[in-house]
């Protein structure tokens, strides 16, 4: 399957289980994948969850000054699910593994303000989120991010008040 159909497939599959309309952000003629899709394109991202489903890993992200999952953009030819495991480990040194068929814990769609820098307009990424239980508490990649932290899983409700209630929904491990 290409990459297009994936994400394709992945957001309908979202939308008709929580009754969501993130398939009206696709555009079949643009690759969604590219970070230069704009106004909006796909991102992927992770929760790590401890064992005991009492914390969170969560890193500071120094451009928008505020404390976010690992995750970021996807790759030519990467799965959702690869790009979500693969940014973790960027920024976290935390390798999650997570079946390819892993249902997303939520999707969002969040304004990404203009960075001259990058020589990006104001833009939206529509966020593919997972998560992934694990038995270690690794330290983060300092050279990735600015700091991470294990958080309180209380501290989700601050990024998305949906995750905590699903971390015992079905297929979630």
């Amino acid at each position: 399957m290409d990459q297009a159909s994936h994400i394709a497939e992945i957001i309908n599959a979202y939308d008709a289980r929580f009754k969501t309309h993130y398939g009206a952000f696709i555009d079949p003629r643009k690759d969604m994948a590219a970070r230069n899709s704009f106004p909006v394109h796909i991102t992927a991202s992770l929760f790590p969850i401890s064992h005991d489903r009492r914390q969170c890993l969560l890193i500071h992200h120094k451009t928008l000054n505020k404390w976010i999952q690992p995750g970021g953009h996807v790759d030519p030819g990467e799965t959702i699910v690869e790009a979500a495991m693969r940014e973790c480990l960027e920024e976290t040194g935390f390798a999650i593994r997570l079946p390819q068929t892993a249902d997303p814990i939520s999707i969002d769609l969040h304004r990404i303000p203009e960075n001259a820098r990058k020589q990006e307009p104001e833009h939206y990424h529509l966020d593919i989120r997972y998560i992934g239980i694990t038995d270690d508490m690794p330290a983060a990649n300092k050279k990735e991010v600015h700091d991470a932290r294990w958080f309180d899983l209380a501290e989700l409700d601050r990024i998305d008040e949906r995750i905590r209630p699903r971390l015992t929904a079905p297929n979630q491990s």
